[in-house]
């Protein structure tokens, strides 16, 4: 069991994340309120995964609204939605990133082997806030190996660098997230 606490120090807004590992399954919950100039909101959030860090299934719901989002995966690169029906735009994709959340990084990391300066190019569910998806490419390079490690993330013209805990989990996403409890 774990629970993770990340500031948005971009907007306002904090997100509480609980992980507890079964005997099959790891088990996400978290939620996520953000407020900012044009849009405040409340996005509540459930991932199973696979114990080598498999993305399952995602479930999201937007507080106080109608809109929320379901969906599953073979983790082999096949999605289905709440439906069962095949989605074939991501076809291949392994994980998710969910934009208002520095935990989807955490999927890649945690799943993958690593090596200094040795780049891992991925295709991945991208979800934003107004739960729409569809495919994009990233790339992620562990450049320092220490008590935290420190990776570099790119997703088209964005890069970034960003330090995680021993549990894969972000500590600081400079000028996004700061985990507060770490």
């Amino acid at each position: 069991m774990k629970k993770v606490v990340w500031q948005n120090t971009e907007q306002m807004g904090l997100e509480y994340l609980f992980m507890k590992k079964g005997s099959v399954e790891i088990n996400i919950e978290s939620t996520v309120i953000q407020t900012g100039q044009d849009t405040s909101f409340c996005l509540e959030y459930a991932v199973t995964l696979s114990h080598g860090w498999e993305v399952r299934k995602i479930d999201l719901k937007e507080k106080g609204t109608v809109s929320f989002l379901t969906l599953s995966t073979n983790g082999q690169g096949r999605w289905f939605d709440k439906n069962g029906q095949t989605i074939q735009s991501l076809e291949g994709a392994r994980d998710i990133d969910l934009s208002c959340t520095p935990f989807t990084n955490t999927l890649p990391i945690n799943r993958n082997e690593w090596t200094i300066n040795e780049p891992v190019d991925l295709e991945v569910v991208y979800i934003d806030r107004k739960l729409n998806f569809r495919k994009r490419n990233q790339r992620y390079t562990l450049v320092e190996e220490g008590e935290q490690r420190t990776f570099q993330y790119q997703s088209g013209s964005f890069t970034t660098i960003f330090t995680v805990d021993s549990f894969g989990f972000i500590t600081n996403y400079p000028g996004f997230f700061k985990q507060l409890n770490h």
